[in-house]
C-alpha cells in the first residue's frame, strides 16, 4: 500500500476539460479502489482481453520517476507525490493514450489528462477483506484503517468530488462506475462490462472527424449480455407469484363470503 497525499484544494474540477481527445484513438481508463478490493486483478484481466491497451501501474511508476517523499513505518508503505508523478505521466494519457491505469484513487490526474472511465472497485463483504489483508501481514492498525475506508467509501468519494460527478454519476468529465468485485463471477461480469464499454468508446470515436469534440460515453450502456434477461424473467417469476397470490385472496375472498 502507498499512502496518498489529499487531493489540493485549490484543484478545481471545474477546470478539467473534455476528457478525450480528438487525436487518440483508444481510451484511457482508471481502476481505483480501496487496496484488497481486486482493482490489479480487473486491471491485468483487462490487459490481458484487451492487448491494445498497456497496463499502467502507479505505485511501480512511483521509484523510477522519484516520486517517493518518505516511507510510513506505521503503515509500511511510501508516501507518493501524486501530483508530481500525475504530471510526469500525463504525456502518456495524452498521445498515444489507451492506458489501464492501476491505482488507490483516480483523483490525481490534472485537465490536461485525458481519463475517459473511472471505475472505483467495491468490496463489501469486509470479512473477506480482512482475511485477505492478514493473508498479507498487514499490521492491525494498516488493516482497520483499509476497512475503514472502504466500510465509508473514501475512494469512490474521492473520485467523484475529482471528476466532478453528482449523486447519479453524470455531468462529470468521465465517464463513471462502482463495481462490486467480491466474488468470481462478479469479476468476470466486471471485465465484459469494461471491453463492452471500450468497444462502444471506439465505435463514437470512428464516427467523429478528426477536429470533432468527444463527448463522455456512459458507463450504463455496457450491459451485460443476458443480464437484462435474467433481469426480465425474475420480473416474470415476480408476476407470477402476485398472480398466484392474488388467486389465494380471491378463493379466501369467497370462503369468508356468507350464503
Amino acid at each position: 500500500m502507498f499512502q496518498h497525499l489529499p487531493p489540493s484544494s485549490t484543484a478545481s474540477l471545474q477546470q478539467r476539460t473534455s476528457p478525450t481527445m480528438p487525436t487518440r484513438t483508444l481510451p484511457n481508463i482508471a481502476i481505483s479502489g480501496t487496496p484488497g478490493v481486486g482493482k490489479s486483478t480487473l486491471c491485468q484481466r483487462l490487459a490481458t482481453r484487451l492487448p491494445s491497451l498497456t497496463l499502467l501501474d502507479l505505485t511501480s511508476e512511483a521509484k523510477p520517476h522519484n516520486c517517493r517523499l518518505e516511507y510510513d513505518s506505521a503503515l509500511s508503505c511510501w508516501v507518493i507525490d501524486e501530483e508530481k508523478l500525475a504530471k510526469k505521466l500525463s504525456p502518456t494519457l495524452q498521445h498515444p493514450g489507451g492506458r489501464i491505469i492501476d491505482y488507490m484513487h483516480a483523483a490525481i490526474w490534472p485537465a490536461a489528462a485525458p481519463v475517459d472511465l473511472v471505475v472505483t472497485v467495491r468490496c463489501t463483504d469486509t470479512r473477506l477483506l480482512w482475511d485477505r489483508y492478514q493473508e498479507r501481514n498487514y499490521k492491525k492498525e494498516k488493516i482497520e484503517q483499509n476497512i475503514d475506508c472502504e466500510i465509508m467509501g473514501d475512494i469512490e468519494g474521492e473520485n467523484r468530488e475529482w471528476f466532478g460527478w453528482d449523486e447519479e454519476g453524470v455531468e462529470g468529465s468521465a465517464a463513471w462506475a462502482v463495481l462490486e468485485s467480491g466474488t468470481e463471477e462478479q469479476m468476470g461480469e466486471n471485465v465484459e462490462r469494461i471491453v463492452k464499454w471500450v468497444e462502444e468508446w471506439k465505435k463514437v470515436r470512428e464516427g467523429l472527424g478528426q477536429d470533432e469534440e468527444m463527448d463522455v460515453v456512459p458507463f450504463a450502456s455496457a450491459e451485460v449480455e443476458g443480464a437484462d434477461d435474467d433481469e426480465d424473467e425474475d420480473d416474470d417469476e415476480e408476476e407470477e407469484e402476485d398472480g398466484s397470490a392474488d388467486d389465494d385472496d380471491d378463493e379466501d375472498d369467497d370462503g369468508d363470503a356468507k350464503p
